[in-house]
């Protein structure tokens, strides 16, 4: 029989899709540390040091992707290119397990197209394809999915081995939880003889190291502290559960469109109608699909980078329908696939154009942070802390190699939880914090106001409000923040005294040694 094209070069054809994979993010190795990626590796530095995980910051996750920025950090080194590198070579090898479980679905032509597609999409910035946690969850995801597709019936070990890295991908990011249903119920669907003992086989993969991190959280923190704020803490104040119901649904609609998700589902329905009419394939496709959109949009921020967990299963679909709409479509229906196909990297260059900075990098500009940490840095002994108050990024703490002198390094951990301010003012007053970091009080409460306020009693003005970026209207109490805020920075110079005055065209950056 005589092999295909495909099937001739087809090691050839995937070494040069992960070429092209590593070689897209080659732009990215200067990139600096971005937010939520600065809480990861300020976290992993202290780790290997011996400081106990959950005790370096208030973090309310499980503890997988502080692990993996530990093992960049020892074995690959502390620098951003190190990092990117590492990113780089670990999505390329996502790529390689999604590759085989295209090819087992559907044939080596389609897994080609999938491999490529995924390349591209999970490249995107705009969705965090520099760095996060979503990024690092992919791979044990797709591993997942790969080990379950060559599940035989006769032999379990195939079902083991995708609980087990089922339960990796939660441990890097929780929202990969509800993908357990979409393998059980298969599970279930797939085992003619005996399929409840297939989904306990399954289970009992996903629950055993779950144990192993119960019991690492119940010694650190103690249980009521680690359960509240690991499992109950994000449910019962940053979710899809809190907050006004049209809030999440425009915001849903908001992000879908500006991240160019939307686009991406549009090319997906077109490419539908052209597929043959398999339905095992296409039960099982949009049954992962719907398990993993819930599991995007349970965090209830709406962020765009929560949406990266679906390009596996954006990738698998475009790979499958990508074939049957160049073999059964005319040039105008293929213009109009392309055309959704490659919106998102329209949207991609508009944001470029809009920040100046391929990066997407934070909001204040990567100057500020430069001349913080170095002040820092030059200024201020190891031993010392540091405490940057509603402080936009969290990596100074990192790059600075100092600890943080209290846990919270996010806004929303202050804003979304209004006691925390008091705690912060009781540490000011207490001079537990050796320097601080503040802006000055004028742009720090029109951060308060940005993320919290909004006219309850104006139906256009919330509407507005949703389609901003930053706003987030889970803050307890407010306006109670705006009077704390206050207090704080009454409280400050009595115990701290002005070290040092950052100027920005839109704010200044105050730096404050303790008094003696």
């Amino acid at each position: 029989m005589t092999k295909t094209f495909f099937e001739q070069y087809e090691k050839y054809i995937l070494f040069v899709i992960i070429l092209f994979a590593i070689g897209i993010r080659l732009p990215y190795l200067n990139c600096p540390i971005q937010v939520d990626e600065g809480a990861y590796t300020y976290m992993a530095h202290f780790w290997l040091k011996g400081e106990s995980l959950y005790k370096t910051r208030f973090f309310n996750v499980l503890p997988g992707l502080p692990f993996l920025y530990a093992i960049i950090l020892k074995f690959f080194g502390e620098s951003p290119v190190a990092i990117r590198v590492f990113i780089s070579f670990y999505n390329a090898l996502t790529l390689v397990f999604l590759y085989f479980a295209a090819k087992k679905l559907f044939g080596i032509k389609e897994a080609v197209i999938t491999a490529s597609i995924y390349a591209y999409l999970s490249w995107l910035p705009h969705i965090r394809g520099i760095s996060g946690k979503e990024l690092f969850m992919l791979l044990p995801c797709v591993v997942a999915l790969y080990f379950f597709l060559c599940y035989d019936p006769k032999k379990q070990y195939h079902l083991f081995l995708c609980s087990v890295f089922s339960a990796l991908a939660i441990f890097i990011r929780q929202s990969a939880l509800p993908l357990v249903g979409h393998f059980a119920l298969f599970s279930f669907l797939q085992t003619p003889k005996k399929p409840l003992k297939a989904v306990v086989i399954y289970l009992l993969g996903v629950g055993i190291p779950f144990v192993f991190i119960l019991t690492y959280g119940y010694l650190t923190m103690g249980k009521e502290r680690f359960l509240y704020q690991v499992f109950r803490y994000r449910i019962d104040t940053n979710s899809i559960f809190v907050g006004p119901v049209l809030y999440h649904i425009l915001r849903c609609l908001y992000s879908l469109g500006v991240s160019g998700v939307v686009f991406l589902i549009l090319a997906v329905i077109v490419a539908n109608f052209y597929l043959p009419s398999e339905l095992p394939q296409k039960t099982f496709l949009f049954s992962y699909f719907l398990f993993s959109f819930l599991g995007a949009i349970i965090g209830g921020n709406w962020f765009f980078h929560y949406y990266l967990q679906l390009i596996p299963i954006f990738s698998l679909w475009l790979g499958w329908g990508t074939v049957a709409i160049m073999e059964k479509t005319t040039l105008k229906i293929k213009a109009i696939y392309v055309g959704l196909l490659i919106i998102p990297f329209i949207f991609y260059l508009l944001a470029v154009a809009y920040t100046k900075d391929h990066c997407l990098g934070p909001e204040e500009g990567n100057a500020v942070n430069k001349k913080v940490v170095s002040y820092i840095t030059h200024h201020t002994t190891p031993e010392e802390t540091i405490y940057g108050l509603f402080y936009h990024n969290p990596s100074i703490y990192f790059l600075a190699k100092r600890k943080a002198g209290a846990p919270y390094l996010f806004r929303d951990e202050l804003l979304f939880v209004p006691k925390r301010l008091e705690e912060i003012e009781k540490y000011i007053k207490d001079k537990k914090i050796d320097h601080l970091i503040t802006y000055d009080l004028d742009y720090t409460l029109s951060i308060v106001r940005m993320h919290c306020e909004y006219d309850k009693n104006n139906t256009m003005n919330f509407v507005k409000r949703c389609f901003m970026p930053n706003f987030t209207p889970f803050c307890q109490d407010y306006p109670l923040q705006i009077t704390l805020v206050r207090n704080i920075f009454k409280a400050i110079p009595q115990q701290y005294v002005k070290s040092k005055i950052l100027a920005f065209p839109k704010f200044k950056v105050i730096i404050w040694n303790r008094r003696e």
